[in-house]
């Protein structure tokens, strides 16, 4: 295999790397979202209904 080659493979390597950090990172990110929603949901009703009491 010549030196070329090699570059190659290590780089296409470190581009999967960061692909699969990236996703670990959005599938973290969407995991809190959804552990939220319901605190969000609740934030949004109480707005709703203080805004339509006054």
């Amino acid at each position: 295999m010549d030196k070329h080659t090699k570059h190659q493979i290590k780089q296409a390597h470190q581009h999967q790397q960061k692909a699969v950090e990236s996703l670990s990172v959005l599938y973290l990110y969407l995991n809190n979202l959804v552990k939220c929603r319901p605190i969000i949901r609740w934030l949004i009703t109480t707005e709703r209904r203080s805004l339509a009491s006054t």
